[in-house]
């Protein structure tokens, strides 16, 4: 037995899989899947290792060397190519839309057949890594099975240990959690923000939560963009502890986490600066409804709260920016999910959503918003907002119980 360390304290921990009966899987360019027993292992079985909990109780780890290096590599071949057409490249995207076509593969991969072996694997008892990728005259080489060939290549060590400890052993598992997933989520998140010309440098940031164990996810304080990846997002606890990662996380994080702690149906939030929301921001005008765009998302006019005192600046900055927005929300009588976006005084907007693509959806809604507002009271300075009649037709259509907008109602 020896205590959990690197990547698999950090996964019994980010998961909360430390009692009997819980798990956690944890894929990158090594794989491994570790479940907490609730009785030891009746032999020994040199497929597995065996570590303890925290708090001492036996885990049985399948731990796979290689994982997904040569998948890694394979999608990276892809990449070059695109910018070999001049095509620009998102990294994220072409893994989210290679992943996605494997769906359409062939339960058997078409016959081709790879093992992603970089280094050797005790599992499968070979001394030292081959990549190899071999098909038949015959084989159905498509490029949905030759994804879906690399994925299942990148967990298979994984699974004979699985096989042994589920199938052979019946080892009992309530719960078994992917760790990084939300890192992933987040991360492709914060890639859209200048995708969409909502930062600038590192004028921004996207968070999501994982509710169940109260944590949620960042990005790192002061890192651009463009030198980012999913393993550098940070994660934290509801107190801003930081349980995994290793960078600082975003200096918002107190804001971030006041907001998940009150506004308890939002699964993600974003912070920008952009510029037409921001402008109003720093105006301290809220934005009025003035058209059926504004009102389709936002019930209502997106509020500008007042500035932070100075108290509230000198003592804790983030977090009472965070308590502010929530107070005021209470104040006005204002359902967070039915405004999903606000203005902080002479600072700029916060946005939120159920996940957090749907929060940078939020962002993105409100910098047009915001560009239509400031370009409508330009060409008429008097306008007033839209009739509260169409306001409410166009928000209630796309939201609600008696909604109709989209394909998931039949229409009137």
């Amino acid at each position: 037995m020896c205590p959990p360390e690197g990547d698999a304290g950090t996964g019994m921990v980010a998961t909360n899989s430390v009692a009997p009966r819980t798990g956690n899987v944890s894929a990158g360019t090594s794989t491994f899947a570790m479940l907490v027993l609730d009785k030891p292992l009746s032999k020994l079985h040199r497929e597995i290792d065996m570590v303890t909990t925290p708090g001492g109780f036996p885990v049985a780890m399948s731990h796979a060397n290689n994982g997904t290096s040569d998948l890694n590599a394979w999608v990276n071949l892809f990449a070059e190519f695109e910018k070999l057409m001049g095509r620009s490249v998102d990294l994220g995207e072409l893994y989210r839309k290679l992943e996605l076509h494997s769906l359409e593969g062939d339960p058997d991969c078409g016959g081709l057949l790879t093992y992603g072996y970089y280094s050797g694997e005790a599992i499968t008892r070979l001394n030292e890594g081959r990549p190899l990728f071999v098909r038949m005259p015959d084989s159905a080489f498509t490029l949905a099975n030759f994804m879906r060939a690399h994925l299942y290549s990148s967990f298979a060590a994984v699974k004979l240990g699985l096989d042994i400890l589920l199938k052979e052993k019946h080892v009992r598992a309530d719960r078994i959690l992917g760790h990084g997933e939300l890192k992933k989520r987040v991360y492709e998140a914060n890639m859209l923000l200048p995708k969409y010309g909502l930062v600038t440098f590192t004028w921004g940031n996207v968070s999501g939560v994982d509710r169940e164990r109260r944590l949620f996810v960042i990005k790192p304080s002061g890192v651009p963009c463009e030198a980012l990846k999913s393993e550098d997002m940070v994660v934290v606890d509801f107190d801003r502890n930081k349980v995994e990662g290793q960078m600082n996380p975003s200096s918002d994080t107190a804001a971030h986490a006041w907001l998940y702690r009150c506004f308890l149906s939002i699964g993600g939030i974003v912070h920008t600066h952009s510029s037409y929301a921001t402008s109003w921001a720093q105006s301290g005008r809220s934005i009025p409804c003035y058209g059926t765009t504004h009102a389709d998302y936002y019930y209502g006019e997106v509020p500008c709260l007042r500035c932070l005192s100075k108290d509230e600046i000198d003592s804790v900055y983030e977090r009472n920016t965070g308590k502010r927005i929530v107070d005021e929300f209470r104040h006005m009588g204002k359902d967070p999910d039915a405004v999903t976006a606000v203005l902080c005084r002479n600072h700029g907007p916060f946005t939120w959503g159920k996940d957090p693509v749907d929060a940078v959806h939020s962002a993105v809604v409100l910098e047009e918003v915001a560009k239509m507002a400031y370009r409508t009271e330009t060409i008429e300075p008097k306008v007033s907002a839209a009739p509260q009649e169409l306001q409410d037709k166009h928000y209630y259509r796309k939201h609600g119980a008696n909604a109709y907008y989209g394909q998931y109602q039949v229409l009137p």
